[in-house]
């Protein structure tokens, strides 16, 4: 997986890295597309880890939405994004992934709203067990090469509604 999306992972990464999360308008542009590009895929990725991994994970469309009404953002009113196409399995591994981004992000600092201090989105650690699960799951799985070609396009899918999101939430305040 990781070689078959490197590029669009790269990316993505490059794209959000743009952002000081310390400023924040880019604060919220982060949060404004993590919640366009999540609040989708997260059926297909509570489904997968769920069936497949054991575990449960998170409501993240529901931390976001949270953290975005804190900061004066109507989550309900972003322009809502399309999933077609989009594998289970590569949903799985690029929101569980972008929890392992998480942690780093965390470790450098971002801007938040006072009093509370805190963002329940960029603060949860649940997701970095659901990577270990993830990663343990994958290691265990034999798909021939079409099958793993199925999966890595369906995951650059998910990469770019990331940077579709992150083109979109320039200036959306829902």
């Amino acid at each position: 997986m990781r070689d078959g999306t490197r590029n669009a992972h790269e990316a993505v990464d490059a794209t959000f890295g743009t952002l000081d999360l310390s400023l924040r308008s880019d604060y919220e542009r982060f949060l404004t597309a993590h919640f366009m590009a999540v609040a989708p895929l997260q059926p297909l990725f509570a489904g997968f880890t769920k069936r497949h991994l054991g575990v449960s994970v998170p409501d993240y469309p529901a931390l976001l939405r949270d953290d975005l009404t804190a900061i004066g953002i109507a989550p309900d009113l972003l322009p809502q994004l399309d999933v077609d196409g989009i594998d289970e399995r590569a949903a799985g591994y690029v929101v569980a992934g972008s929890r392992l981004g998480m942690s780093m992000i965390r470790r450098r600092g971002y801007w938040h709203a006072e009093p509370a201090g805190r963002s329940s989105y960029m603060d949860d650690d649940q997701g970095i067990v659901v990577w270990r699960h993830l990663l343990k799951w994958f290691a265990e799985q034999r798909a021939d090469q079409a099958e793993a070609e199925i999966i890595c396009e369906a995951a650059r899918r998910c990469f770019d509604l990331f940077k579709k999101a992150f083109a979109m939430s320039e200036g959306a305040k829902g």
